[in-house]
């Protein structure tokens, strides 16, 4: 096939419209941007609060190594003995557990944190699509004390949710946001604090799943310690698979708008190639730049 160069050319082949800005379906736009940016921060706050677990894991063994002799550190939180002694042991804990709750709340910085977050008044449009499960501390304290459809059954359960009410405001608001910043400084309050009931939390749970004619099984300290070293050990490889598939999915984003960046420099090129050697010197610079 013979292809005709010079005028008639320039008739047949115009000037190409410059490249459309790519669409939601060429690459990431904004709203793609700093979704990247709010699973990054969240993943970062819970890294955070796992950093202060472990340092409170290895503080507790620091403390016993170099502890001098004599009774161990805290002794054991019950003693052997019938089960129907200990037959108030999860109401007792509930009313430490409240009380926990109303020195976090009592803070200057748990006001945000005490109601619903008010959705229409704040104008925060994507909440509930960032937030799935909302949690408050007026919600908590009306199913403690049974005025809401739920209850809870266990003091786990009110921990999952105290823990809820920090963790959505570090995911809805960016690292470095007032409240980011504020929900995190009472969460890792919360967890100290949290982590000086676990073991009698631990105890009481064992106590539960035992027949009644059974002996109480005590739990020491260390127990607690190591179930807690545990279960920081998975979240973290929890997160660690997060980012994993994070990094995979943004690698794979720019790496398709690199690709259509390509084809546009060749099909410019192939432009350029068609005009021939009459065309217009300016035109081929500009299209070469756009």
């Amino acid at each position: 096939m013979s292809v005709v160069r010079g005028a008639a050319m320039e008739g047949a082949w115009p000037h190409p419209a410059p490249m459309e800005p790519t669409t939601a379906a060429d690459g990431p736009q904004v709203s793609e941007v700093n979704s990247f940016r709010r699973q990054v921060d969240d993943l970062l706050s819970k890294t955070d609060v796992l950093e202060k677990r472990v340092n409170e894991v290895v503080g507790f063994y620091n403390s016993k190594k170099h502890s001098s002799g004599g009774r161990k550190a805290g002794g054991r939180y019950a003693a052997n003995g019938a089960r129907d002694s200990h037959g108030n042991g999860m109401p007792d804990l509930m009313r430490q557990f409240a009380g926990i709750i109303r020195q976090i709340t009592s803070h200057e910085w748990a006001q945000p944190f005490l109601q619903p977050v008010d959705v229409v008044g704040l104008q925060l449009d994507d909440y509930h699509q960032i937030i799935t499960k909302p949690m408050d501390f007026s919600t908590i304290r009306n199913k403690m004390e049974g005025k809401e459809s739920t209850t809870y059954n266990s003091v786990r359960e009110i921990y999952s949710d105290v823990r809820l009410v920090f963790t959505n405001a570090m995911k809805y608001n960016v690292e470095g946001h007032p409240v980011n910043i504020m929900a995190k400084f009472l969460l890792e309050r919360f967890e100290e604090k949290w982590l000086h009931l676990l073991p009698k939390v631990e105890n009481e749970e064992r106590e539960r799943e035992e027949p009644n004619d059974a002996p109480t099984i005590s739990i020491s300290p260390e127990a607690a310690i190591a179930k807690l070293a545990e279960d920081t050990g998975n979240e973290l490889n929890e997160i660690n698979k997060q980012l994993e598939e994070l990094q995979k999915m943004v690698v794979q984003r720019c790496r398709f708008v690199l690709v259509v960046h390509v084809m546009h420099i060749d099909l410019t090129v192939c432009q350029v190639l068609f005009c021939g050697v009459r065309a217009d010197p300016k035109k081929v610079v500009h299209l070469l730049s756009s």
